[in-house]
């Protein structure tokens, strides 16, 4: 029926080429997922699709920056700073998706 995927989990021919979303870290994404709420009121809940790629490589950039130099958590809104360039980076893959359109 199913043979070991490498590390004891059943796999099915069928579904070799399936996303494993269970594969996704629950902790990470709740954060991104609160970067995205504290953002939907002060910025409109779909207002990326209005923007440019290049404003949210900018945005990942300075908070990636400032987790670099020691800053954890965003000043303004008390998340991590990972967690801001998560939910920018999904925002940016959405708009090169073409799903901002």
């Amino acid at each position: 029926m199913g043979n070991d995927n490498g590390n004891g989990s059943p796999t099915t021919q069928g579904s070799l080429n399936k996303p494993r979303y269970s594969l996704i870290p629950a902790g990470p994404l709740y954060e991104i997922a609160k970067a995205f709420t504290l953002g939907a009121p002060k910025h409109g809940d779909y207002d990326w699709r209005r923007h440019q790629s290049d404003e949210y490589i900018d945005k990942i950039y300075r908070h990636i920056e400032a987790y670099r130099m020691g800053e954890k958590a965003d000043p303004e809104s008390g998340l991590s700073h990972l967690a801001h360039a998560g939910a920018d980076l999904m925002i940016l893959m959405a708009l090169e998706a073409g799903d901002g359109e």
